[in-house]
Formats: structure tokens, sequence, C-alpha cells
């Protein structure tokens, strides 16, 4: 089934889910390409170092049923945040490639949490890991593509670690009925090269979707 896509600053990561009312067989995963949700997110750079932090406005199966209250970060029960991660930098002329390195095994991981009362807030990027941990998405594959005073964009292949069953709005969802891999892209206004390097924290507003991809682990 096809699903509506964002185009600028849509709304990192909504990710894949399933839902399956008790006593049900839950739906089938996305197919493969198929764009399984959106998301608006913030990555924190402060001295070469950073986090992502967002939430999940739609999500396929769960539509827009992913708010306590009025449509918003405040509202949004459904978040995710990564620990913090090195960025290492590379300059071609007004493009800037920013690659995020971590010293984890596993690269890069992005910690997913339902919070049926949530009270989230980009300035206080602990709100984003309140309530309970469904689900970790990991990969060793991201990169982010900044042009000077346009655009910012950010791509990354992420595959489910582990998910554990939460209930919403009365049903049963998983992350793993949905999507076992995702592929993200979002974009947003670029910050200058000076703010980057300045060593002094900036906040990149970036959204997006992602799409349902083959998982590498069961082939």
């Amino acid at each position: 089934m096809n699903r509506p896509t964002l185009k600028a600053l849509v709304p990192f990561i909504a990710i894949p889910l399933s839902v399956s009312a008790l006593g049900q067989t839950p739906p089938s995963p996305v197919p493969i390409g198929t764009v399984a949700g959106h998301s608006l997110l913030r990555v924190l750079v402060n001295g070469g170092v950073a986090e992502a932090i967002g939430y999940f406005p739609f999500i396929d199966s769960l539509g827009n049923r992913v708010f306590n209250g009025a449509p918003g970060e405040r509202s949004a029960m459904l978040s995710f945040r990564t620990p913090q991660f090195r960025v290492n930098t590379l300059a071609n002329g007004k493009v800037l490639m920013l690659r995020p390195t971590t010293l984890l095994v596993e690269g890069l991981v992005y910690n997913v949490y339902f919070d049926p009362t949530p009270s989230r807030d980009f300035a206080q990027p602990a709100t984003f890991s309140s309530g309970q941990l469904v689900g970790v998405y990991k990969g060793n594959t991201a990169a982010i593509v900044s042009i000077e005073g346009q655009t910012v964009t950010y791509g990354a292949s992420l595959e489910l670690s582990s998910s554990s069953d939460f209930v919403l709005n009365g049903e049963t969802v998983n992350l793993a009925n949905i999507a076992k891999a995702i592929h993200v892209n979002v974009l947003g206004p670029a910050p200058t090269f000076e703010q980057i390097g300045s060593g002094t924290l900036i906040s990149i507003p970036l959204g997006g979707s992602f799409t349902a991809t083959a998982n590498r682990q069961s082939k």
C-alpha cells in the first residue's frame, strides 16, 4: 500500500511498526521498498561529538495514533535517541561530508522508546529516552552531507537487533512485525561550516521518511 511522503523538512526516522489486537494474527511486514513511516529529529553537535533525538509522527499500521494529545514533540509516545558519537568532517568546496563514527562494535545505535504519558522537549535530550525501551536499531552505514547555506541530508541503513511488545491504544505492537531493516533519508536546513566547527552546541532540525529493506542478518 502506498503511503504519502513529506517533501521539505518532512516530518529521521518514523520507524515501521505492526499492530495486532490480542488474539489476532499480526499483519504482514511492510514490503521491501515501501515507505513505512516518518520522523522528526534533531542532531545535536558539540565540538565534534553528536547525538540524535527524535520522534515518529506517522507509522504504517498505526497512522497518526502515536500522540497523547495534540500532535507535536511533547505528546509523541514513540521516540528515539542515540548514544553519543563522533563526527569526522571532510570539505569539498561548499559541500561538507560528516561521517558519524563510534567505538561501539555494532556501529550506530538507535534506541526506540514508548511512553504513554510523554513530555518530550528538544531542549532536554533525556526526555526522548523516557519510558519503555521497545526496540534497538543498529547500523554501520551512515553519512551526513551538508551544502553550506542550503540543505543537510542524512542517510542510514539500520537493522532491528531487539524488540519487545508494548500496548498502544489497547493493541499489542512489536517493531519486528513490520520491518526488521530500514533505510532512513532525512533533510533540513544546513548550518554554516563555522557553526559546525565552532565547538559550541548546535541543534540541526531534520525530517523525512524511512523505507523497509532486506535484513542482511536473515540471509
